[in-house]
């Protein structure tokens, strides 16, 4: 068994999603740190349970490879473990290292701001490709075209935590993947509740081993192969206990505000809403959707929204809010 190891380091991670969508699953935390070096064994808090690759691109004109992989984290990182069977792996001549055997994450933070499919601070493709030595090529996607390489690499490389392993087999390679929390949350604007990722990961495999010459690509979440652009495609994963260090910023624009004499302060699940400039108060989600609409019958108006980002508007003014 040849052992292939990349060290590679720090940068941001982030993502555009809506929490309200149901999670396609939960990630438990680990016990313990991944030992990242592509040896599943008794230094690492992986189970006995993998999760099976088989959503299969439509397009796919073989079926030889198939993949499974685990997911964890702890405080640090985000543990990812990719087992792929492949009988025809090679490192091709391909200019395009998608269309070479390879393995593509894709994780986002920021999963409130839902809506644009357009990859924004915080959106990420990842991709490593198999190959007979590492270093490889190691990429970091920030937006279409993605993935690219450039200050986002760099920022990986700048936190030691960030790091990769190979293992290699003649049918099989395993990679284990540490993606540190604070590298990937280094742009972000809101991990919303400390508890929701955008997720997908995809193996693709050029079985000529020639340019062009990719026939399969399998995928957890979303077989579409449009994620690289479009990241209303990525599921949700779960974490199970929220990261303890993380408090949630307070973005700006999103503050507790009076305007002139406009007030608007949550009081717990309560909004308290005083001298308006209209009688009729519209209350919106972030999404720009109207959800609620009431009169203001006197100076003040007591509105029971539940935990969320709103505006509210009087016709004249806008304040933005947060009820926890």
């Amino acid at each position: 068994m040849k052992k292939l190891i990349l060290l590679f380091a720090g940068a941001a991670l982030v993502i555009n999603l809506n929490a309200n969508r149901d999670p396609g699953m939960t990630m438990t935390k680990a016990t313990k740190a991944v030992q990242v070096d592509g040896v599943v064994d008794g230094n690492d808090p992986w189970g006995i349970t993998w999760i099976d690759l088989t959503y299969n691109k439509t397009a796919n004109t073989t079926s030889a490879m198939t993949g499974k992989f685990q997911i964890t984290y702890d405080d640090s990182c985000l543990y990812l473990v990719v087992d792929i069977n492949d009988p025809t792996q090679g490192d091709t001549a391909a200019a395009n290292t998608w269309e070479r055997d390879c393995i593509e994450v894709f994780v986002g933070m920021d999963t409130n701001t839902y809506g644009s499919i357009k990859y924004k601070a915080g959106d990420f493709q990842f991709r490593n490709g198999w190959a007979t030595e590492y270093p490889w090529r190691f990429e970091v996607g920030v937006g279409d075209p993605a993935p690219k390489t450039g200050a986002r690499l760099a920022d990986f490389k700048a936190n030691s935590l960030n790091y990769t392993a190979q293992v290699d087999d003649p049918t099989e390679y395993i990679t284990e993947w540490s993606l540190s929390w604070r590298t990937m949350l280094k742009d972000t604007v809101e991990w919303v509740g400390n508890e929701f990722i955008g997720f997908d990961v995809q193996i693709a495999d050029n079985t000529t081993n020639a340019a062009s010459g990719r026939s399969q690509q399998t995928y957890w979440w979303n077989n579409e192969d449009q994620a690289w652009h479009n990241i209303t495609l990525f599921g949700i994963v779960k974490l199970a206990t929220p990261i303890t260090w993380y408090v949630k910023p307070e973005p700006p624009g999103f503050k507790n505000v009076t305007l002139n004499k406009f007030s608007v302060v949550p009081q717990g699940k309560l909004l308290v809403i005083k001298n308006a400039s209209s009688n009729r108060i519209s209350i919106y989600n972030i999404a720009g959707q109207r959800i609620k609409q009431v009169n203001l019958t006197g100076n003040t108006v007591y509105v029971d929204l539940d935990p969320g980002l709103y505006l509210v508007n009087d016709g004249s003014n806008t304040a933005k809010v947060v009820i926890k």
